[in-house]
């Protein structure tokens, strides 16, 4: 593989860990407020926000752990973004027919978020470790 084609790979896996990093910020912002000073758009928004990152989140993996069974896995996402994705899900425990308030999906997603945030660290720390090929 040339150092070309890692960057790339590299780059690749940071665009898609930095979009659940987003929508994880995002998500935190709303659940940082009390649920019941939120309107009822907010509050679909804060459902619809979290059933979309776990169902993205568990759809990503699969589709990472059936190219690692089949040796179509790069090794930036071997080694990066299939434990990050795994580590997240951990975290999201909570049932998206849940009461966000009662069953404390801020401290899940921020859970997930940290998964997410030391993959990203890990890899712009070596994106910017390596020489310009």
């Amino acid at each position: 593989m040339s150092e070309q084609d890692d960057r790339a790979e590299r780059q690749e896996a940071i665009d898609t860990l930095s979009t659940y990093h987003r929508k994880m910020d995002e998500l935190e912002a709303l659940l940082s407020r009390p649920y019941h000073h939120l309107g009822n758009a907010e509050r679909v928004e804060v459902r619809e926000s979290y059933k979309w990152l776990k169902n993205d989140l568990k759809a990503e993996r699969h589709r990472l752990e059936r190219a690692e069974a089949c040796g179509q896995i790069t090794h930036v996402e071997k080694a990066f973004v299939l434990p990050a994705l795994s580590g997240s899900l951990t975290h999201l425990k909570p049932a998206t027919n849940s009461n966000p308030a009662n069953s404390r999906w801020f401290e899940a997603v921020y859970g997930a978020h940290v998964d997410i945030s030391f993959a990203l660290a890990g890899l712009r720390r070596q994106q910017t470790n390596q020489p310009d090929g």
